[in-house]
Order: structure tokens, then C-alpha cells, then sequence
């Protein structure tokens, strides 16, 4: 039986999974220390040097993949005998390790989303300090040469006809 490319990409798309597991500790990255004193031009500056992970995509990978990985645990101590009888493995060892890595990949989603939340923090953070300080500049004196608007007498030179419906 062939399998079409579409089924094979998308199967050898569902094998990667498990080798993203754990990727939210290795390659979210939160914003620099001390952001939330720094000023609007160090902050400019982090952005630019070091920028952070906007994205939940690996928190939820390893969230999906810890709760997986709890239910797998479960299944194998509710039924200890035929996990043995299948797989000639101990139950009690491959069920506590399936708990001791939905312990790790629950501590990498945490640290993950922790690590993206100061990062949209700091992304609105940056905002804010760009937003203040351009429109803290700004002043609106120069209206005050414009308004109100002067009477040249135009209409002494070019009399205007009222408009009316009602003729």
C-alpha cells in the first residue's frame, strides 16, 4: 500500500512532535533583565540585540505533550499485567518515569509561557515608552496662529449668492 505525499508529510510532521518536547525551556527566549526600569532608548536597544519569543506555540507543544504523557502513565498503572505481558517491560519503572518527564515537560511549558508573557510585557512596555514620549513632546501651540481663523473681507470682493432651496 502507497501512501500518498500529503499523507506522508503530514505523518512525518506527527513524528517530529515528540522531538519537540522540552523546546519551550531550550528556545523560548524572555526579554532581557531589567527591563522594566530601563528607558525608551535601552529599550530600543534590547529589542534590537536580544529579541524575545512572541509566540505560545512551544508552551502548548509541551503542555499537550505532559498531559499525553500523564494520561500514558495512568494507562500503565491501571493495568500492570498486560503492560508487562506486551511489552516485557517493568510497569512500575516505565510508569513512574512517564510521570517524572510529565513533571519535566510541565515545568518547560510554565517557564515557556512565563518567558512569553514578559515578553509581550515588555513588547507593550516598549509601546508605551515610544508612544509617551513622541506624544509627550508634541505640543499644540502652533494652532494658536491658526485659530481663529482670520477675516480676510473675501466677501466684500466676492459676494456669495446664499444657496436655497426655495426658490
Amino acid at each position: 500500500m502507497r501512501l500518498s505525499p500529503a499523507i506522508r508529510a503530514t505523518l512525518g510532521t506527527l513524528l517530529l512532535v515528540p522531538f519537540l518536547s522540552g523546546c519551550s525551556l531550550l528556545f523560548v527566549n524572555g526579554p532581557v533583565s531589567g527591563w522594566e526600569t530601563a528607558n525608551a532608548d535601552d529599550l530600543s536597544t534590547f529589542a534590537l540585540t536580544q529579541p524575545c519569543t512572541n509566540s505560545k506555540t512551544l508552551s502548548i507543544v509541551d503542555g499537550a505533550l505532559a498531559g499525553l504523557n500523564t494520561v500514558y502513565g495512568i494507562a500503565i498503572f491501571s493495568d500492570k499485567d498486560e503492560f508487562e505481558w506486551n511489552t516485557d517491560l517493568n510497569a512500575n519503572f516505565a510508569g513512574a518515569m512517564a510521570f517524572v518527564w510529565t513533571g519535566v515537560l510541565g515545568y518547560s511549558a510554565h517557564k515557556g509561557n512565563k518567558k512569553v508573557n514578559d515578553c509581550r510585557a515588555f513588547g507593550a512596555h516598549l509601546r508605551e515608552q515610544r508612544r509617551g514620549g513622541a506624544v509627550g513632546q508634541a505640543s499644540d501651540e502652533w494652532l494658536d496662529e491658526l485659530f481663529p481663523i482670520p477675516d480676510f473681507r473675501a466677501n466684500a470682493l466676492f459676494p456669495v449668492r446664499s444657496l436655497s432651496l426655495n426658490r
